[in-house]
């Protein structure tokens, strides 16, 4: 057993603890157990602090997962849509096919009665093509395809519509809409001349305004001078009044009706009553027999407005255009009683001329 050193023996002398119970090396301040305890508790407080972080992190990271899941279950916000082609063709581009097309003569143009894939219409598709490509405006190969097939759309529906004898019909039929398109601009047109502003209102509300016109058929007698009229058997008597004033100022007015005169009919429309047109303008269904009654018997006193009205003057009836029949035509100027007008003739019959403009004495209608 070896002997220790001088050396060991002064490490172990220091390790040793004092008489006060601390250890403490040489030249040092000695270790109290107040400095231990110390010591100890500051490192329990950081422990304490340290898991309050810890469970501080520990919630915001479940807050953060459950977003997380509800931003999953939540459906993707839709992309914004690409920019894509217009689908509009231009309509210089469509005249400029049409042009092409009627300049390549009948044996190089479409044939209706073929499909667009035959061989003579695919041909005709290349040099019409050709052309647009070649020309001074550039256009989008899909515009081009595009009018250039609807070109030949129109040349085979036409086709077919003379096959089936469908042409002829088309035509009358297009015929007869612009005439009502015509009386119902140059009638709202005239009405607020003279019309009151709340029959004026009444006349330029109607939704479907042409449906309500009366038929204008060419007579085939005289095809080229006479218009035979057809007045719908369903419309209401209001409104049959102010069609028929403004008719009336019309024909004194208008010079168009030295070319085409307009003869009054017993047949009425055959038309059906038009959808989606206010009750106010229409009668009712079990009254469209009387109505038309009251048409026909107006019809023939139609074609000349003018003998009408020297009638009216020469009965004095000072009517006006407040006759309150709920036709709405007038102003209020008038007294709208038979026996007052009858009474005041003489004065107010000049005054029943100008402003009635053709009106008949038992107010039926002939528009």
């Amino acid at each position: 057993m070896s002997r220790p050193t001088p050396t060991s023996r002064r490490r172990r002398r220091r390790l040793l603890p004092s008489p006060s119970g601390s250890i403490a090396s040489p030249g040092a301040e000695p270790v109290t157990m107040d400095d231990i305890w110390r010591a100890v508790s500051k490192i329990r407080k950081d422990q304490k602090e340290l898991a309050r972080e810890v469970e501080r992190n520990r919630e915001s990271q479940g807050e953060i997962i459950d977003l997380l899941k509800e931003l999953k279950d939540r459906p993707a916000a839709p992309a914004p849509p690409l920019p894509s082609t217009p689908k509009k063709v231009p309509n210089e581009l469509a005249l400029e096919v049409k042009r092409i097309h009627k300049a390549l003569g009948e044996e190089h143009q479409f044939r209706g009665n073929e499909l667009f894939t035959s061989d003579h219409n695919q041909s005709t598709y290349q040099v019409i093509r050709r052309e647009v490509l070649d020309g001074p405006v550039e256009y989008r190969q899909s515009h081009i395809k595009k009018a250039i097939r609807n070109c030949h759309e129109n040349l085979r529906r036409a086709d077919k519509n003379r096959r089936l004898g469908l042409a002829e019909k088309k035509k009358t039929d297009s015929k007869k809409l612009k005439r009502k398109h015509r009386l119902k601009d140059d009638r709202i047109e005239v009405g607020r001349t003279f019309l009151s502003p709340r029959d004026r209102q009444f006349l330029e509300g109607i939704s479907k305004a042409p449906l309500l016109m009366s038929d204008e058929d060419t007579d085939p007698e005289d095809p080229d001078h006479t218009w035979l009229v057809k007045q719908p058997a369903w419309r209401s008597e209001r409104l049959n009044g102010i069609l028929k004033l403004c008719q009336a100022k019309l024909d004194k007015t208008k010079a168009s009706r030295q070319c085409h005169r307009r003869k009054m009919t017993t047949t009425p429309s055959p038309r059906p009553r038009p959808p989606s047109v206010a009750s106010c303008y229409l009668l009712p269904e079990d009254e469209e027999g009387g109505d038309q009654e009251a048409g026909q018997g107006a019809g023939e006193g139609r074609e000349d407005p003018d003998d009408r009205e020297d009638q009216d003057a020469r009965e004095g009836q000072g009517d006006g255009e407040g006759q309150g029949d709920g036709e709405g035509q007038g102003d209020g100027e008038g007294q709208g009683d038979g026996e007052e007008s009858s009474e005041s003739g003489s004065e107010s019959g000049s005054e029943s001329s100008s402003e009635d403009e053709g009106e008949s004495d038992n107010g039926s209608v002939s528009v």
